[in-house]
């Protein structure tokens, strides 16, 4: 689990502490920007809650749930297993490399959006 906690903070909170989020709401037509650093994972993390991943056989995805003493919270984050270029890259039938990649992706945005503290942009 601590290597879970480590890989998270090496690969999604470093690498976006000083970025800004920017999340367009379609049926409302809203824009709202937040410091990634106001991400439930940030505070989850540094409260000591322990994330564990919850992927099911055959699937490419899972949650990421997070947990302390009896307590669970789901935020909402996936990680996700691809390939960079393709199937076709993997299997060598195109000329381009390929590579596996972890994308960690946000679920239920509007409960993040809950959660948090956001700006309103007018446009």
């Amino acid at each position: 689990y601590y290597k879970c906690v480590d890989n998270i903070i090496k690969n999604l909170i470093e690498p976006n502490k000083e970025m800004e989020m920017f999340i367009t709401d379609n049926k409302t037509d809203k824009r709202y920007t937040f410091a990634f650093t106001k991400h439930s994972v940030v505070k989850l993390i540094e409260t000591g809650f322990i994330p564990s991943i919850n992927i099911k056989a055959g699937k490419m995805s899972g949650k990421i749930i997070f947990t302390k003493n009896n307590q669970e919270e789901d935020v909402g984050l996936r990680i996700r297993c691809h390939t960079n270029n393709g199937v076709n890259a993997l299997l060598g039938i195109s000329k381009k490399s390929c590579q596996f990649v972890l994308k960690f992706q946000q679920d239920r945005v509007s409960k993040l959006l809950d959660t948090i503290e956001v700006s309103p942009i007018a446009i």
